[in-house]
């Protein structure tokens, strides 16, 4: 029943393992009153039950109807089969111990109940309400879990599987690339005098080290839902350390992106007055507190995370045993870091292009001005052009995951599964976006790919 509303899910002629079906208005069971007419309700009740073989007939896509006592169901011949139905009597269980996240508990028999189910509240699911789906806070668990088909090799798996694949070796190599730039435009010294340089430097690793987790993620899910009897232990292991690891590195990456920017404001802001003494001081001090703050924050993943098993599918899941409050943190702080950097990016290409229209000159006429605006932006395309890439390749992410409702199965997971990947896409492009359009590290770059290209050359 669904708001006071019966519906047949389905007819099974034989016994099948595996159901699948749906519900919408064709299947709903109407009171027999709907389909009598007013003269055929003032009948006496035993004329009136007469009627009840001329209803499937008459009412071709009539597929279930009930009165005070019965509940019929119409045949393929189109023949009413009745049956005693008691419609007050309760499925709701005596002791609720065994669904969470306040899912109501049915049983089939209020004495000696043969079959158990959890009715979730929204965002909750499974055969014990024991997992959560919502577009902010989605782990790579949650989306793909009821893709994997157990037991099938990968050529068997669905397509959605077979592009996760192709997507996670793409990202893996494009970040192998960007660290390697990277690291190549920042070993020399002079690249380094700056805190922006120490960030750009760190963000090598820390994008590099969040697509090997997310790889070794992707990995661990695909083989342990598709091998279900690998060892409790092995999947105890990675269930509590692999997420928590990639949380950690990749708002690690947003953090020290939305550094860098803060860090070019201030510079703009500050111009000869700069001290980079300060700046390298300061930039230290953020990348040895920072992972520390994001560790101490996400400590609820070691003490939360555990295994579950769904012994209507047969199946170990790895899942956080939430609360309403853990539920509230978790969606807070994952917007905290997502959001914050995003709206760092944002503020610095404003400040930016503000900063250096005003200290270029003294407007005195709103042409002057946006002439020196206009001449500005074309010579520090760099400072502004950065923030606005990295606002746009998170933009995605943010929309698609505040925008779309919770996660059940089978739906919208496509778009779950491009803004997770969209997430790892700004931190693993930083070359291109901070080091290219800059005159000043893009002449590192080059200074030292030169470098590298003549020691090869001697060897």
């Amino acid at each position: 029943m669904i708001d006071n509303n019966y519906y047949l899910a389905l007819l099974q002629q034989r016994q099948m393992s595996n159901v699948s079906t749906s519900i919408d208005s064709t299947r709903r069971c109407p009171a027999v009153n709907e389909l009598l007419t007013s003269e055929q309700r003032k009948l006496e009740r035993i004329k009136r039950i007469k009627l009840y073989q001329i209803l499937c007939k008459f009412y071709y896509n009539l597929k279930c109807f009930y009165d005070e006592f019965y509940m019929c169901l119409c045949t393929t011949e189109q023949y009413a089969n009745c049956f005693h139905f008691d419609r007050q009597i309760s499925f709701v269980c005596t002791e609720n111990v065994r669904c969470l996240n306040d899912g109501k508990c049915l049983q089939d028999h209020p004495l000696c109940p043969f079959s158990i189910i959890c009715d979730c509240i929204d965002c909750f699911f499974g055969d014990q309400c024991q997992f959560y789906g919502k577009g902010v806070g989605l782990t790579l668990d949650d989306i793909i879990r009821y893709e994997i088909k157990p037991y099938k090799s990968i050529n068997e798996q669905l397509n959605l599987i077979k592009l996760s694949i192709f997507v996670t070796i793409f990202l893996f190599t494009i970040s192998i690339i960007n660290s390697t730039f990277l690291i190549l435009t920042f070993k020399n010294q002079n690249a380094r005098q700056v805190g922006c340089g120490i960030y750009l430097l760190s963000i090598s690793f820390t994008s590099l080290s969040a697509v090997i987790m997310l790889l070794i993620k992707f990995w661990f899910v695909l083989l342990t839902h598709i091998n279900p009897s690998i060892g409790r232990s092995i999947l105890l292991i990675g269930c509590i350390t692999i997420e928590p690891l990639l949380k950690l590195f990749l708002w690690m990456s947003h953090w020290l992106n939305a550094c860098v920017s803060l860090e070019r404001v201030i510079s703009s802001g500050q111009a000869i007055e700069f001290n980079k003494s300060n700046s390298k001081r300061n930039a230290k001090r953020v990348i040895i507190f920072l992972p520390i703050i994001i560790v101490s924050l996400n400590l609820y993943e070691i003490i939360s995370r555990n295994l579950y098993d769904d012994d209507e599918e047969k199946r170990t899941w790895c899942a956080l045993n939430y609360s309403y409050g853990l539920y509230i943190y978790i969606t807070s702080l994952s917007l905290v870091h997502i959001v914050i950097p995003f709206l760092i990016n944002i503020y610095s290409a404003i400040y930016i292009i503000y900063s250096i229209a005003r200290r270029k000159a003294r407007i005195r006429t709103i042409q002057i001005g946006f002439q020196h605006i206009k001449k500005e932006l074309s010579q520090r395309t760099d400072l502004i052009l950065s923030p606005i890439i990295s606002v746009m390749l998170t933009l995605p992410y943010l929309v698609i995951s505040l925008l779309l409702r919770c996660l059940k199965a089978n739906e919208n997971t496509w778009l779950y599964l491009l803004s997770y990947f969209i997430s790892f896409v700004s931190p693993n492009l930083t070359f291109f976006i901070y080091i290219l359009p800059s005159p000043l590290f893009r002449k590192e770059y080059m200074k030292a790919y030169r470098a590298l290209l003549r020691q090869n050359r001697l060897k």
